[in-house]
């Protein structure tokens, strides 16, 4: 029994002389319950989605502006066109271009470009390339119009 007391006494001895060395936030046990902040609430969801509706927005003005002013580019040359291209692989496409007055089919893949043929005669002069193209909403409603018939 004396033996179980000594041991006790060790113990609590030991915890008294290494009680200075914690912290006061462990060895604190108030009742009192911290301030609880929520983590969502409903002003922050909206200032998180209004934020992210002017990324997207803002994401879709410069897709639009570069679109737009594609066009005037340091490095275009008016004596160099592409007139049309044509895709015939995953990285490769066939180019109609136009040099001052001549027309050259060329090939163009990752790693090289080819002149393919020299044309004698224009194929595509300036008329034909000044025609509006078809926007993507008009060819879906004659892709549908066709589907009706």
């Amino acid at each position: 029994m004396i033996l179980k007391i000594q041991n006790i006494f060790k113990r609590v001895t030991v915890v008294v002389l290494l009680l200075p060395f914690f912290s006061q936030s462990v060895l604190a046990f108030d009742t009192k319950v911290p301030d609880v902040v929520e983590p969502v609430s409903v002003g922050g969801v909206l200032q998180m989605t209004i934020g992210l509706f002017f990324v997207v927005l803002l994401i879709f003005i410069i897709s639009w502006l570069v679109k737009r002013v594609s066009g005037f580019s340091v490095y275009s040359n008016p004596h160099l066109k592409i007139i049309s291209g044509l895709h015939v692989g995953q990285k490769e496409k066939i180019l109609l271009i136009q040099v001052a007055d001549k027309q050259l089919v060329i090939g163009v893949t990752p790693y090289s470009v080819r002149t393919l043929h020299e044309l004698e005669s224009v194929i595509v002069n300036d008329d034909v390339m000044a025609k509006p193209n078809i926007s993507f909403s008009d060819k879906l409603l004659q892709a549908l119009k066709k589907e009706k018939k």
